[in-house]
């Protein structure tokens, strides 16, 4: 489990996640999924969203790019890959309205729900 969670933390290292801010990717684990659900105040809106379409902006390329635009694109590119070779069954978690805390979990071969979380702001 540390190994997925390290691998997790050294690929997404410097990496931000842009919404109407920057916010950066941090590893997180938790139990199992009743752990997770404890850890949301339960008045809180939940959306679940699929990793790609979660991903669609960070790993899309476009020949305008700057080189240190396609090297962050390639960064999410090698990140998103990871998540899906090493976590089954990811699911992301969009919690709360305006400024959301965004879960991007799943299970590990260990059996434990983790993954990575990040903050967006949408107004």
């Amino acid at each position: 489990m540390e190994n997925t969670l390290s691998n997790l933390e050294k690929l997404s290292d410097g990496l931000l996640f842009i919404s109407e801010s920057e916010h950066p990717l941090q590893p997180i684990c938790f139990e199992n999924m009743r752990a997770f659900q404890d850890h949301i105040p339960k008045e809180t809106k939940i959306e679940t969203q699929h990793i790609d379409q979660f991903f669609r902006d960070a790993v899309k390329t476009d020949p305008e790019y700057s080189g240190e635009e396609i090297e962050i694109s390639k960064k999410f590119q090698e990140l998103l890959s990871y998540i899906k070779e090493k976590i089954e069954n990811v699911i992301v978690y969009r919690c709360g309205e305006v400024s959301v805390r965004a879960f991007i979990l799943g299970e590990t071969e260990e059996g434990k729900f983790a993954g990575l979380t990040t903050t967006l702001i949408e107004t």
